[in-house]
């Protein structure tokens, strides 16, 4: 496999999990925990673990823009340059 393909399916399984962590029915069972817990840290339960999910897909995006080789702009424009100048011979 491609080190593309890798890491674009990284990124793939990483936005789809916490996707679903932020939809039902995750949300119902963390709504049920809240029912009997209202409160995180003085912080409404719901709010807090929307709120972590939300910064965790924030975090990936950033972590990913700076550690991945293909969402380097570099990278981009080498194997752009390398397509044309290898499609005009």
């Amino acid at each position: 496999m491609s080190l593309a393909k890798k890491e674009n399916l990284i990124v793939a399984v990483f936005f789809i999990f916490t996707l679903l962590m932020t939809n039902p029915p995750v949300v119902n069972w963390v709504s049920a925990y809240a029912e009997t817990n209202p409160l995180i840290f003085g912080w409404p339960t719901l709010w807090v673990w929307l709120q972590f999910w939300y910064m965790a897909m924030i975090g990936g995006l950033i972590w990913f823009g700076l550690k991945f080789k293909t969402w380097n702009v570099d990278y981009i424009e080498e194997t752009f340059d390398q397509h044309v100048d290898g499609g005009d011979k």
